[in-house]
């Protein structure tokens, strides 16, 4: 929510059985990745990257203004995992992607000053967060999990993509973010837990994994979009915090949306 909450100490027993059985981004057989690396209690942050390769395409957003305001919340806080919806499954099925509901983080409508205490998954789907979120568009750059987490808590979807997902899989990832840029950001994930061939859309305790990523997936990914954004648990609009002083860890996106203030 956006009043400053204390977050409430973790049990540190139920956060290492968590850590060590639940980081399933990328870290179990859905996405074949490895587990470790993050301490428990905490997200670590990414490792610097930035995506800079030739090729990559910056497509101009269309304004979107439809699907500007929220739909009414598809999982409220602290729910167990929430149900995939029929279209996104078969649409998964199809592209030979899988989804997951998860189970909620501890005191996800939580506001916090440091990183993310988040185990359940890499990248995480909800949980304590920054009070503020990142501005809505495609970054070059990994974006702060906390960040992120006030982005789904509002209805975003975050396409992650990993380090290696060729300029061609990116670039229909970017120009599918053209067409439907509200409540949507693309970030490459640098985590060392997450597949670097891989792509993620995520929404408040659900994703979607297609690895490896191909162009010929994007039909799952949009799917997915259709389904979630602007469905989070506390809706407002998809429009960008203005007036205020940005954290110096918090980059600013490549293509911004503009159409978001």
């Amino acid at each position: 929510m956006d009043q400053p909450r204390v977050l409430r100490p973790l049990l540190v027993a139920a956060a290492s059985a968590a850590l060590a059985f639940g980081l399933a981004a990328c870290g179990d057989e859905e996405t074949g990745g490895t587990t470790g690396g993050t301490p428990t209690g905490a997200t670590a942050p990414q490792p610097a990257f930035t995506d800079d390769r030739d090729g990559l395409v910056e497509p101009e957003p269309v304004e979107d203004r439809a699907n500007r305001n929220p739909r009414g919340a598809s999982v409220n806080y602290n729910d167990p995992p929430p149900p995939i919806a029929a279209d996104v499954e078969a649409a998964a099925r199809a592209a030979g992607c899988t989804t997951k509901g998860h189970q909620s983080e501890v005191d996800p409508q939580n506001h916090i000053e440091g990183e993310s205490a988040t185990v359940i998954s890499i990248p995480p789907l909800s949980g304590a967060h920054s009070e503020y979120w990142a501005r809505w568009g495609v970054y070059n750059q990994p974006v702060p999990y906390k960040y992120q987490l006030h982005n789904l808590e509002h209805g975003g979807v975050i396409v992650h993509y990993g380090t290696e997902v060729p300029v061609a899989g990116v670039n229909a990832v970017r120009e599918l973010w053209a067409q439907k840029p509200a409540f949507v950001m693309v970030v490459p994930d640098s985590s060392p837990t997450f597949p670097k061939d891989a792509v993620v859309a995520g929404s408040q305790q659900r994703w979607l994994v297609c690895k490896p990523f191909t162009p010929a997936q994007i039909p799952a990914v949009e799917a997915f979009i259709d389904a979630y954004r602007g469905r989070g648990p506390e809706p407002v609009s998809a429009a960008n915090i203005q007036g205020v002083d940005r954290p110096d860890d918090l980059p600013a996106p490549k293509i911004e949306d503009k159409a978001a203030g």
